[in-house]
């Protein structure tokens, strides 16, 4: 771009945008020279953090989910069902029960122990559709997911009819959530191009463009859109965590994925071999599928979905599970090695006539040494003390389990945390389900993410062009044009990052924009 037009319509000098459209491999063993000739080398200890971190928070979240399924199966040696309570012998006024009922429809992380205290005492076996019913209306936040989960858990575990009932509530609001955006990219279709673009700041090549690759909304359908995709990304994960804790089937999950995962453009490419997928009516789903605004709600949503639950239910078997057991093993090192060293200083001291001297002597060279590393410590580079202290985490185990304490403390991950989800993943309690969740979630990418990276791709180059012309004709660029710009730019930069953390969850390359 000339460089008379103002830098913020240009695209970020990180990621060049050409003609030439993206493409996503189907196999992560390809990989840059740079990537493949820095691998040989000893990660820096600021990669091994980000890598334990990201971990850490996995075995959290999958030891969470354990215990909380293990509630739900009544914890038996045989991995059947308990057979719930049915709330006896509890109170029932109406006034309470009422009042418990309203804190339900507005379930929070931090009243969650209220909740559940107070439905210990009560018998709500009457309200449970209606508590039921108000759970799937989703009046809640992302964050108080796992609060709504536990509640859930509390009244399976009391109520035999509560789980039967849960999910006929998630099945109707699946429904009205497949029509709410059938009714979105519907609207959206039906607009012609120059509604959504202010005419003399569009590049006339729009005109030409489908209504359906549209993603510059009017005020009224951009809100809706936002609406829909926070909506289904709040369903999708409630579904997936009462799924992972055995309040749920996977008959309740995988139409939810298909539906998702419906590839973009309506491809022939069938979703994989031996999986039978049923889907809404055919025009809706051709509608829907063709969409590239719901394409960057469902990308939103999947990426979501991907970062929580990666590992049970997408990633590839055992894994995970060899990530978790390497981080327990690196515990029980340091373990051994503190063992070693605390050995080592208990046996007996030199004694003898002329040691005080001797060790006076000692602690004088041992000052002089400690000044020496100091100045030599002051003269060093940052990068010689990181590839010291990578060398000191390798060679020492108590400083690695040190370092690793650390973090683990530092994100409330135990280490009965850790030593749960390895053995969580060791078990493969969703190994079949998984078969196919991971089979749909890695066709809808290598079928739709290079395609609709390459749709945002043009029509950016298109509004680039445009602008160009602009400084050309008039000198300057007019703030619509340079809206819309930016605008282009971050929807393409939002969608590529949505498709690197689906990449990274099945293991596949990311999108190449070069």
């Amino acid at each position: 771009m000339p460089s008379n037009v103002p830098a913020t319509e240009r695209p970020p000098a990180s990621r060049e945008l050409s003609s030439s459209p993206p493409s996503s491999s189907s196999s992560s063993s390809s990989s840059s020279p740079s990537s493949s000739s820095s691998s040989s080398a000893s990660p820096s200890p600021s990669f091994v953090e980000d890598s334990w971190r990201r971990h850490l928070e996995d075995a959290k979240e999958v030891a969470w989910r354990r215990r909380v399924r293990l509630r739900v199966l009544g914890g038996g040696p045989d991995g059947t069902e308990a057979v719930p309570k049915k709330g006896e012998g509890r109170e029932k006024s109406i006034a309470r029960l009422q009042k418990a009922v309203n804190r339900v429809k507005k379930i929070t992380e931090t009243d969650k122990e209220a909740i559940l205290s107070e439905l210990s005492r009560l018998n709500v076996s009457l309200f449970l559709s209606e508590i039921t019913d108000s759970i799937c209306e989703l009046d809640f936040k992302l964050a108080d997911v796992r609060a709504v989960v536990e509640v859930c858990a509390a009244l399976h575990g009391t109520y035999p009819s509560f789980s039967s009932l849960l999910q006929q509530s998630l099945e109707k609001q699946i429904r009205a959530t497949v029509e709410s955006a059938s009714a979105f990219v519907s609207a959206a279709s039906s607009l012609p191009v120059s509604s959504s673009h202010a005419a003399s700041s569009s590049p006339p090549s729009f005109a030409s463009l489908s209504p359906n690759l549209v993603v510059i909304l009017p005020q009224d359908l951009s809100g809706k859109h936002t609406a829909l995709t926070q909506r289904l990304r709040l369903l999708t994960r409630l579904v997936a965590e009462l799924f992972l804790t055995s309040l749920l089937k996977e008959a309740s999950l995988l139409p939810l994925l298909q539906f998702l995962t419906s590839p973009y453009a309506a491809s022939a490419v069938p979703p994989g071999a031996g999986l039978s997928v049923s889907r809404v009516s055919s025009s809706t789903s051709l509608a829907l599928a063709s969409s590239l605004s719901f394409l960057l709600s469902r990308f939103a949503v999947l990426s979501s979905l991907s970062r929580k639950a990666a590992s049970q239910l997408f990633a590839a078997s055992g894994e995970k599970t060899r990530v978790f057991q390497s981080l327990c093993e690196t515990l029980q090192n340091a373990r051994d090695a503190d063992d070693a060293s605390d050995a080592q200083q208990q046996k007996p001291r030199r004694e003898g006539h002329g040691m005080d001297k001797q060790d006076g002597q000692t602690e004088r060279e041992t000052e002089n040494q400690t000044e020496q590393e100091a100045e030599k410590e002051t003269a060093r580079g940052p990068s010689e003390v990181d590839a010291e202290q990578g060398e000191n985490v390798e060679k020492y185990p108590e400083n690695l389990g040190r370092a690793l304490r650390e973090l683990m403390k530092e994100l409330g991950v135990t280490e009965e945390d850790l030593a749960a989800a390895a053995f969580d993943e060791e078990e493969e309690c969703f190994m079949e389900t998984r078969k196919k969740t991971s089979v749909l979630l890695r066709h809808f990418y290598l079928s739709s993410a290079s395609l609709g990276a390459n749709d945002l791709h043009q029509q950016l180059i298109m509004q680039e062009q445009h602008n160009m012309q602009m400084v050309v004709n008039r000198g300057q660029v007019d703030a619509e044009a340079n809206s819309q710009f930016l605008q282009l730019r971050g929807r393409l930069n939002t969608f590529l990052l949505h498709a690197q953390a689906i990449a990274d969850a099945i293991q596949e390359s990311p999108v190449d924009m070069q």
